[in-house]
């Protein structure tokens, strides 16, 4: 009934947010000019932000733009729609997508996804990082080649108050990452850190019961 009133009368995809630069939509307009000509005419594209700007062309794909759309209302278009798309470069984490999964909802993801998050969903998502793969990815929707509902709402699960899963594992891959990543200038550290981590073995993470702690006897101040 929500969609009806807000004027969705086909199957749609979803984006949801800000589209600018780093957001890279401009792989999804560019798909959808590749689409078949049956696709595009059955399927829709609902937007939750701004309306398309003058360089996000539809190629004739019918397009609805949402504002001001509550907590409620969101997770309705989530659970209607096709597929969501969020095919951006870079993010902290990218909450959209996990609300998605809630929802049981088709993932389009993009390099973010795939190359610095790829442990939140593996395979349970399809990843584009091209104009040509993501009309591979929508043209696979149309084919009816979908992800369970429930897998992907039983991974979503993963990322919430439990202090093993969740955000403990977001936390703990940033600050290895950023205590031991390809920034670092030898066991002296970087201009920056200091020699913080003398091995790897330095300054490792664990999820417990009560949350995220260091590794026993890899704090390297201590002796």
């Amino acid at each position: 009934a929500f969609q009806k009133a807000q004027g969705i009368t086909k199957p749609y995809f979803l984006a949801v947010g800000q589209r600018f630069g780093y957001k890279n939509y401009g792989i999804l307009w560019e798909g959808i000019g590749r689409l078949r000509q049956e696709i595009r005419d059955k399927y829709m594209i609902v937007l939750v932000g701004n309306p398309p700007a003058s360089n996000e062309n539809s190629h004739n794909m019918q397009v609805l733009s949402l504002q001001g759309v509550d907590e409620e209302h969101l997770a309705l278009l989530y659970s209607g729609a096709a597929a969501f798309v969020y095919p951006s470069k870079m993010e902290g984490f990218g909450m959209p997508p996990v609300e998605a999964a809630a929802c049981g909802t088709n993932l389009i993801l993009g390099p973010f996804h795939r190359d610095r998050m790829p442990q939140v969903f593996e395979d349970l998502a399809v990843y584009v990082t091209t104009a040509d793969e993501m009309k591979r990815a929508m043209s696979d929707i149309f084919e009816g080649k979908r992800i369970d509902s429930k897998e992907l709402i039983e991974r979503a699960s993963r990322w919430g108050s439990n202090p093993k899963h969740g955000w403990n594992e977001v936390a703990k891959d940033y600050l290895e990452y950023m205590i031991h990543g390809p920034f670092r200038k030898g066991p002296s550290g970087g201009k920056l850190c200091g020699g913080i981590a003398q091995s790897p073995l330095d300054c490792r993470f664990v999820t417990t019961d009560t949350g995220l702690k260091l590794a026993p006897a890899t704090y390297p101040f201590v002796t």
